[in-house]
């Protein structure tokens, strides 16, 4: 009886073994409800699709994987995050999701200096694959590559586990549905762009081991509360761009490199202003001892709607105020002798601005599509006018040359629709390429004898154009000036022969003396 009672036992361990146990490629044992998990152990890499049974690969909703994976592996888990269709055994639609565990897993790094038991998740690993809902990383994660997550836009949670050191440029941007995420105390750097248009983020833990904040690490996320550790020592205004959530940073009191003044993050010294928060708005008064406004720093606050700045400010960075959309007012300081590229680019209410004497130099599309309705320079001594300094401005309307004036940059007034006239000073040598494109109420354009060198499509799209004058003897080289086919060119009496053979001066349908 002993000896049959030990046989009925064995025979019932052996059934209970085989039924808990995860076949190879198989589901696990014991469970037909939807949510099976697909369990595979892959026992040489590269046979993960091996694995998988063709008539299940619309049926797998969830999958746990074992064993190291090689390149071709990475690639089927990626055909399984970009299926069309989900389907159950039967045929029927399912909810198109998918989730993976591949905490068991180690994905082998394509290098000749490959470590075993290391993983490296690779650069757009999962990028765009619209059906992963959730992922477990493999336990020996070290490194997280570039595009690994980009655009899985129904990614809802991710287990990044602890040893991963690094996660670089756009891993995870455009993961829309991912709400929160919590980054392991080991993470040494994240890269810029990671979690760009992580819209449901609100809030975000940077581990003390994070030392640096990269371009845009952060943009476009729905963060409203930040603090920075004491350990951080550099912080890229544009980091936070599109938070317009955020209207307070605070930084610990024992950060040896940064501060907060007013919910807004400057140097430890409090003489330069970092970031102004986008969520702020109204009229902000800058602190009292600032020096600097630093690059970008109020790039993107379209709440703002006037700017105080002390008199202790002599230095504003590039774009420091591009894309406030609202200011309407701002006073710059007249120790300014710089107005740096692109500082006011985007301030579309911006009607008007006294700018200091003292100005000496100004960089490229300072003013691009402002508001701005007129620019007086006259006050001032400029070798050159910048490229795009005006460009888009289309409510300007009047506009003075600054003295001395050489050149004029590249698209300076392209777009600038309601300018009706400019007399271009007598000392001006060069015009740039399409300098005053799309300038549309222009009626008659006259270029002075002084220009010796003049770029491509000067006049193009300028659709009520109907004379252009030239007083040079001998046509300046250009391929082409103007595509206004009603334009007539004046030139000198003795010259029409030449214009008329000219290359670009020739496309004008009639060429006649100048009266």
């Amino acid at each position: 009886m002993n000896r049959m009672r030990r046989k009925f036992l064995f025979a019932l361990l052996a059934i209970f073994i085989l039924s808990n146990s995860p076949v190879h490629g198989q589901h696990v044992k014991g469970s037909k409800k939807r949510s099976d998990v697909f369990y595979v152990v892959v026992h040489k890499p590269g046979e993960l699709s091996k694995s998988v049974p063709k008539k299940l690969f619309l049926t797998i909703r969830k999958m746990k994987v074992k064993g190291s994976l090689s390149n071709d592996d990475v690639r089927f888990l990626r055909n399984l995050a970009e299926r069309q269709i989900l389907k159950d055994t039967l045929g029927n639609r399912l909810e198109p999701f998918f989730d993976i565990d591949l905490e068991e897993a180690t994905i082998l790094e394509s290098s000749l200096f490959a470590r075993k038991n290391i993983s490296v998740i690779p650069n757009g690993f999962m990028h765009g694959g619209k059906l992963l809902r959730s992922i477990v990383l493999p336990a020996n994660t070290e490194s997280i590559k570039a595009d690994a997550f980009s655009q899985c836009e129904n990614l809802l949670d991710v287990w990044i586990p602890m040893g991963v050191k690094k996660i670089e440029r756009s891993a995870f941007q455009g993961c829309e549905s991912l709400s929160m995420i919590k980054l392991p105390r080991t993470l040494e750097s994240i890269g810029a762009y990671c979690f760009k248009d992580c819209k449901r983020i609100n809030r975000i833990n940077i581990p003390h081991s994070v030392i640096v904040i990269s371009a845009g690490t952060f943009s476009n996320t729905g963060i409203e509360f930040l603090e920075f550790h004491e350990r951080i020592s550099k912080v890229d205004a544009s980091a936070f761009n599109g938070c317009d959530k955020l209207q307070n940073i605070f930084v610990s009191p024992e950060n040896p490199f940064l501060c907060d003044i007013d919910g807004m993050l400057a140097n430890k010294q409090k003489s330069q202003l970092i970031r102004v928060p986008q969520g702020k708005g109204g009229v902000l008064n800058v602190p009292d001892g600032i020096e600097q406004i630093g690059d970008y720093a109020m790039e993107g606050c379209a709440r703002l709607t006037e700017v105080v700045l002390p008199s202790s400010v002599n230095i504003i960075g590039r774009g420091a105020f591009r894309g406030c959309r609202n200011l309407r007012k701002i006073n710059l300081p007249n120790n300014i002798t710089n107005l740096a590229d692109y500082m006011f680019a985007g301030c579309i209410n911006l009607t008007s601005i006294a700018l200091p004497l003292e100005l000496r130099t100004i960089g490229k599309g300072v003013f691009a599509n402002c508001g701005l309705v007129s620019m007086d320079l006259s006050e001032l001594e400029l070798d050159t006018i910048p490229s795009s300094l005006l460009e888009g401005c289309s409510n300007l309307v009047f506009f003075n040359w600054p003295k001395g004036t050489k050149s004029i940059g590249e698209s300076v007034f392209k777009g600038c629709s309601k300018l009706q006239s400019v007399s271009i000073p007598g000392t001006v040598s060069s015009i740039g390429t399409e300098a005053f494109r799309g300038c549309n109420s222009f009626q008659t354009f006259e270029f002075p004898l002084s220009i010796s060198s003049l770029g491509r499509k000067v006049l193009y799209d300028c659709k009520n154009l109907q004379q252009v004058i030239c007083h040079w003897d001998t046509p300046v080289e250009v391929k082409d000036v103007s595509n206004n086919k009603k334009a007539v060119l004046s030139v000198p009496t003795t010259a029409v022969g030449l214009y008329k053979e000219a290359k670009g001066w020739k496309k004008f349908k009639e060429i006649v003396p100048i009266k």
